[in-house]
Order: structure tokens, then sequence, then C-alpha cells
């Protein structure tokens, strides 16, 4: 609650600024800055009324968090509390915004205000904006403080209705929201600021204006739009020690070079004065509270930045600053999409080449091992053969991860292609059952096929889903010591055919299961080493996935572990198997 000394000190100081200035900008800051002193406020703000687009544009605040200032910059009539008193005229107070229902607004509640205010501001009859204060206190708002409030709203409202400050306010306004359209209408930095210095040239002298992005102790030109030329060229690195933008960054507010023929506060002037620029603003661009760069306008002449100019650029900035910041990450992301793809391209590429290097001796080395095989069975004793069929082993086990590589590689390049058909699994997983179980046995596990008497049909490669078990059958019986179980089990689950492989072995813990899936991750599981090339798995994602299904682990470290994967099924199912 303000004491009666402050609040006739500070209507009298609004009053005099008013009587006396003809910026519609500087009347307005002081106005909120005197109230901000006078009232027990957290912040306070003014927004006007745009009649034609029916909404309510945030014209100056204090105490906002960036935040709060981006959702504020424009609201629709009606819209919260501040768009209810704009649309009916009618001042509303509130002890709590959290539990007022008809505050819709977020970041408010989140930068931690409770008691809330808003008047009308009225040039006649007309309503013509909306003058708030908003406390962290709960409750804090006494009548004096909104008579207070409403005695600078009726001053306001004269000086917005006077000739030429309602009209400038009017011009601003479509001013801001044109920026807005154009700054929401693309991700290309060059394209918003020649759209927004387009539009400045309507209402003041802009022949030069860039942004500029802090990168270190170094900036980058990102954007130019001129009518004179330039010193600096977009994408050009410049030292940010000694600039105008490295004031703006450390003060974070704007900064006029009134002529710079008169004075040069930086290096760069010399380098703008050559260009022929003798005026320029500096103005900072911020997220989070930080900048991360600056809007520069300049002029060819001479105190072409009043502070009328400086008002509007600067709510010009405010407007702009989150469509730059989005552009700027839209490209860096982009920027490291594209590298990224370019190094999964040319290892791709690699492992295509080795591949086929390695698989022409290969061939010949089977065909070889094979005719030699033959021959040593018919005339030499067993322990040479034994030799050779070791050999062909070792082959073939080669061959069968150079298929790996080489599929992982056409996934990568998408190259990997399916011949989808419709599929009775049935068949499929009892002949892969009946190929494993000899397997299994013969290391000591115990295998268990569970399969209902009919599946689903399904929509699959069947030599391909043949793959995926084969992999997670291997894996089973590698990592399942001798004694244990595993269990192959198929079942239908809503509009999905699910498949597990399911064993007691050594687990899998859980900070390595996320990891399982990636290309060449190779996980150290229990005391042995790391096995295989780290592909299977992820070429079984790849193969699923490629089928419209989901693969998962789930596993325990010493209790064993769950490979499951979906499959959609047939859209018009075939017979179920018999």
């Amino acid at each position: 609650m303000t004491e009666g000394g402050e609040a006739f000190s500070a209507i009298e100081a609004i009053t005099e600024v008013i009587s006396q200035s003809e910026s519609l900008g500087q009347i307005l800051r002081f106005s909120v800055a005197k109230l901000s002193q006078a009232l027990p406020v957290s912040c306070c703000w003014i927004q006007l009324v745009d009649e034609a687009d029916g909404k309510l544009t945030l014209a100056v605040q204090q105490g906002f968090t960036p935040e709060m200032t981006q959702e504020m910059a424009q609201l629709k009539l009606g819209q919260s509390l501040t768009g209810l008193v704009a649309l009916h005229g009618k001042a509303i107070t509130t002890a709590d915004i959290a539990a007022d229902p008809r505050y819709t607004l977020k970041t408010p509640s989140q930068a931690g205000l409770h008691s809330f205010c808003a008047i009308p501001i009225c040039s006649g009859k007309k309503i013509v904006g909306v003058l708030g204060i908003a406390s962290s206190a709960k409750s804090e708002f006494r009548l004096q403080d909104v008579s207070l409030l409403n005695i600078v709203g009726r001053q306001l409202g004269v000086a917005l209705g006077r000739a030429g400050l309602y009209k400038e306010a009017r011009e601003r306004l479509a001013l801001v929201n044109k920026l807005g359209r154009i700054t929401c209408s693309s991700l290309d930095i060059q394209e918003v600021c020649e759209g927004f210095a387009g539009e400045l040239r309507e209402l003041m002298d802009v022949d030069w204006a860039t942004v500029a992005f802090i990168e270190g102790d170094k900036l980058r030109v990102v954007a130019l739009s001129t009518k004179i030329g330039s010193a600096w060229e977009r994408g050009e690195l410049l030292s940010l020690s000694g600039t105008g933008i490295e004031w703006v960054a450390q003060h974070k507010q704007a900064l006029v070079e009134s002529d710079l023929a008169q004075e040069r506060k930086f290096w760069t002037g010399g380098q703008h004065l050559k260009q022929g620029v003798r005026s320029l603003v500096y103005l900072p661009l911020m997220t989070k509270g930080e900048v991360f760069a600056a809007l520069i306008i300049a002029s060819c002449r001479p105190n072409a930045y009043g502070q009328r100019e400086l008002s509007l650029l600067e709510q010009v900035s405010t407007q702009i600053s989150s469509a730059v910041d989005n552009a700027r990450l839209y490209q860096v992301e982009r920027k490291q999409r594209l590298e990224l793809e370019e190094q999964a391209e040319i290892r791709s590429q690699f492992i295509t080449a080795l591949t086929h290097d390695l698989q022409a001796p290969l061939t010949s080395m089977l065909a070889s091992a094979g005719l030699l095989a033959e021959q040593v069975q018919k005339e030499y004793p067993s322990l040479v053969l034994k030799l050779v069929q070791n050999i062909l082993r070792g082959c073939h086990s080669l061959e069968a991860k150079l298929d790996k590589l080489f599929d992982l590689a056409k996934g990568e390049m998408g190259t990997l292609k399916l011949e989808l058909e419709p599929l009775d699994p049935l068949p499929l997983l009892q002949n892969v059952a009946s190929r494993f179980s000899p397997v299994i046995q013969s290391k000591g596990q115990s295998f268990t096929p569970d399969f209902p008497s009919s599946l689903p049909w399904i929509k699959a490669d069947g030599e391909r889903l043949e793959q995926v078990l084969t992999n997670l059958l291997s894996n089973a019986t590698t990592f399942t010591p001798k004694g244990g179980s595993i269990v192959l089990r198929a079942r239908k689950r809503g509009s999905d055919l699910v498949i597990q492989v399911q064993d007691n072995g050594i687990g899998i813990p859980e900070e390595k299961q996320k990891r399982l899936f990636e290309p060449y991750y190779r996980a150290k599981l229990g005391k042995g080493e790391r096995r295989g090339l780290g592909l299977g798995l992820t070429l079984c994602k790849r193969l699923v996935e490629l089928h419209g299904g989901k693969i998962w682990v789930e596993s325990e470290e010493g209790k064993g572990s769950t490979f499951s994967f979906s499959l959609p099924l047939a859209r018009e199912e075939g017979a179920s198997s018999q």
C-alpha cells in the first residue's frame, strides 16, 4: 500500500511529463517507472488496443521476465484479465491470479506473481489501452493504490487522445503487427532482416541494418539489409572486443551513436563512417535474460534517432528477439543434421566398399574349402578332415558377419528393402524352433517353443523375419549358462503379433539396456569379453521397424532377459494356421 505523499508526488511528476513531452514512448516509460516506485508492485505495464486487429499489444513494461514479455507481447481482446479489461472497459482487481479462473496466462504465475490490478485507459468513451500492476504478495493492493492507478490512467487517456500521439501509437502497433507476421513467416534470418528493415523505412531513416550473433569472443554477421553497401559481409567473423555490441551485451540496453563524424566510441565507427553512416542504434536481442545477438540500425543522416525512434526500435527488438533466436537454433540444428548425414553416408559407403572387397576373396575361399573338404573326406584321415571343416566353419562365420555389415550399411543409406507378403507365422516359427533346438540342447540348455495352435496372419518378409529370430536365439544361447532355459513365445496382443525370446541367463544391467540397439555398441556382460561386431541387435531393430513394428528388452542382471518385438497383423487376415 502506498503512502499519500508518494502518490501525490508520482501524479504530479507524471502530469508534468505528459504536459511537456510529445513522445508517447517517453510518457509511457516514465509513467510505468513512477508507478513502480510509488506502488508496492513487482511489475507494471501498459498495453495498447489495436482496433483493426482486435489485439492488445504490449507497449512498455517494467519488471517482466523475458518469458512474460514474450507471452504478453500480444493478447486478444477478452483474453485473460487484461484482455477482459480492454474488452469491457472495467477495472479488475484480484488477490491471487492463481485462484482466479479468468486468468489464463502461464508465465506470470511461473514468475511468482499473485496480486493483480488492471484499469482501462480511455480517451473519451473509447478504450485505448490497459494499465496494469502485479505483486508477488497476495492481497497487496488497497483502494488507495487502485485510486492512484485510475488517476494516472485518465491522464494517459488524455495524452493518447491528443493529436498525433494516438496516431503514432496506431502506426506503431500496425508496424509491430506487420513485423510479427514477417518474423513468423520465415526461419531465414536474412529474409526477416530485409522484411523488418523495409517496414521501418516507412517511419524512419534506415540506410543500413544488420543482425550479428555473439559467438564467444567473436561476432558473426548473419543478415544485412543495405542501401549504401557495407563494410561487413554476411558470414564475416569479427572481434567482439571494443564494439558497440559488446557494450550492449554487458549493459543489456540500447545504445545510440548520434554522429560518428563528431564522436566515435568504438573501433567499428571508422569503418561505418567510411561507408557513409553517420548515426547508429545498437539494440540487444535477448533470450532467457541473456543477450545472444544485436540488431544495428544506421542512417547516413546525423542525429537520425531521437527518443521517438528509440522507443519504437526497442519495441521492435523485443518483438523480433524470439523469432531470430528460433531461426538461429534452426540453422544450428540444420547444420548439425547435415554434418551427421554426411558422416553417416561416408561411413555407409566405406562399409559397403569394405564388405564388397572382403566378400570377393571370401567367396573363393569358401568354394575352395568346400571342394577340399569333399576330397579330404574321401582320401585323408578324420583329423585332417576336421581341420578343413574348421576352416569352412570360420569362412561361413565371416560370411555371416559381412552379410550383417552389408545389411546395416544398406539400412543407413535407406536401400534395405523388404518383400512383404501375407504370411502365416506359425510354420515359420516352428521351423526356426526345430532348427535351433539341437543347437541349444548341445550346450546343455533347455528349449521350449510356446505357440498357440493357431496365430493370425501378418504381412512380412519371411526371410528377414527368420534373420531376426536367428539373431535373438543366438544371443540367448550365447549368454545363458549350461543348465539354463530358453523360451520362444508368440501371442496375439491387440492389433499386433508379439514374439518373445526369453532366457534365464546373466541378464543386462539397466544402464546398458538403453544402448543395446545402437550400431557398433558391444556391452561387456558378466566376466566375459565383448563379443561380435555390435551389429546384430541394430539390424534386428531396423528390420522390425521396416515391418512397422517395435522391438524392446526387459532384463534384470543375474536373472535373465526377454527380447520382444511386435509386428502388425495383416489387414485382411488369411485363414488362421491349423
